[in-house]
């Protein structure tokens, strides 16, 4: 069957509606009738969506195969963003199986940074990571890659990404393109987000422990500014300067760039922001650098 036939927009509604419902009879029996397998809906909220985009979000796998049977455009979904990425996103991994083998295309996404990697990626989903990889991936794409997205969680599952991604040639860049994250790397992210166990492995890899993002900002820095006793630790263990200077202010408002209010180092911003346990963890270091000296 073909995909461009119909020009019946209720039917095509009503097509739209069984496959929102995942009712598999439904949808055979209107497309024999004629409904367009690719035609948009009409209704809002949910216009523009695709019966594939919505059996997708269902995650009714058998309506999906159905729908890519009948011709459904694998490319053509919704909210700006392809029915793989959903899928992805939602943690469909047979369902992304089923449209990669139709064709669908694995690397949209890149230009928004939000392809169906980095969805799998920040939310720590190992086996879909490793699916998408083995199916051609770019483990680099996009300004904010598939890493740095993974960085930022805190389960172990995130850990196992992040040792995939690396493992198959992610780099450790930073953005380029984006001013408020220009400098902000995979170690930053997991420094601010207190994940010792990520910012161990980016180290392992070889990670720059003195990039510093727009602000001037280190790792370190943004693990002693928010507290993290551990990866403070961490940091100053494997030598991390501590008394490099960032910019910083009441908040991580997206005017920061513009309107910064002071420079500290880790150990000052610590204090100001009244992290005890981190302010020791910087004052031990310093005795121990005295009795070396």
């Amino acid at each position: 069957m073909n995909s461009t036939k119909s020009g019946n927009s209720e039917l095509d509604d009503e097509l739209f509606e069984a496959a929102k419902r995942g009712d598999f009879a439904a949808c055979e029996r209107l497309l024999k009738q004629g409904a367009n397998a690719s035609a948009a809906y009409r209704v809002f909220p949910l216009e523009g969506m695709t019966p594939l985009y919505i059996a997708v979000r269902g995650g009714h796998l058998g309506v999906v195969m159905l729908l890519l049977r009948d011709g459904a455009d694998v490319n053509l979904g919704g909210n700006n963003e392809t029915p793989l990425e959903h899928a992805a996103g939602l943690g469909h991994v047979e369902i992304v199986r089923v449209l990669l083998d139709k064709g669908a295309d694995i690397n949209a996404g890149c230009d928004h940074d939000y392809s169906a990697l980095h969805r799998a990626s920040e939310k720590g989903r190992l086996a879909l990571v490793n699916l998408l990889v083995s199916r051609g991936a770019d483990v680099n794409c996009g300004d904010r890659t598939p890493l740095l997205r993974a960085a930022s969680g805190e389960r172990p599952e995130h850990l196992a990404v992040v040792e995939f991604l690396l493992a198959n040639g992610a780099d450790m860049r930073a953005p380029k393109r984006d001013q408020y994250l220009r400098g902000w790397t995979p170690l930053h992210s997991a420094a601010r987000e207190g994940v010792a166990s990520v910012a161990a492995a980016l180290l392992a890899k070889g990670a720059n422990i003195e990039a510093r993002d727009a602000l001037e900002r280190t790792a370190l820095f943004c693990a002693a500014e928010n507290g993290h006793v551990a990866v403070v630790e961490l940091l100053l263990s494997k030598g991390a300067c501590s008394t490099t200077r960032g910019q910083f202010q009441g908040c991580r408002d997206s005017d920061l760039i513009q309107n910064p209010i002071g420079r500290e180092t880790p150990k000052g911003i610590a204090e100001i922001r009244g992290h005890k346990a981190v302010v020791q963890v910087f004052s031990k270091y310093e005795s121990r650098d005295d009795l070396l000296r």
